[in-house]
């Protein structure tokens, strides 16, 4: 993962890493490994948000939370949970200050952009099952 400048876009990916990872009672060394990172520190870097977000890195995080990419980034989530649950709500202090959700609009087009290209990738993925099944049906179709 290539290390930059935090931009206002990793930040808050990064808090909703944290977020999402304390909600679930995970270490960040057991999401260092679901999501494929080398070590905890570098997951630390992640969630501090010192390593940029990339597209890869946001499926795997959707993926080992068991998240939509809109859950995600969706900060309504987190404010209802610390809400309901004032004793966690010390050790995730950071959301109550630290950043909202960008009225930036380029931000806003990344991530619908996004989520179109993930539904784009699940349409792909079941037309080449629904060719594959047809051409397992009738080999001879192949045949020219």
């Amino acid at each position: 993962m290539k290390s930059k400048l935090k931009t206002q876009k990793d930040l808050l990916f990064a808090k909703q890493l944290k977020f999402f990872r304390v909600k679930n009672d995970y270490k960040q060394s057991l999401m260092a490994e679901l999501i494929g990172i080398k070590s905890q520190q570098e997951y630390s870097r992640l969630e501090k948000g010192y390593v940029h977000f990339s597209e890869l890195i946001l499926s795997r995080i959707c993926e080992a939370l068991g998240l939509e990419l809109e859950d995600f980034v969706n900060l309504k989530y987190h404010d209802a949970f610390l809400k309901q649950n004032s004793n966690q709500a010390a050790s995730l202090k950071i959301f109550n200050n630290d950043l909202t959700m960008p009225n930036n609009p380029e931000t806003s087009d990344i991530l619908k952009l996004l989520v179109v290209k993930r539904n784009l990738q699940e349409q792909l993925n079941s037309i080449n099952q629904a060719i594959e099944t047809l051409i397992d049906r009738n080999p001879s179709c192949m045949k020219h």
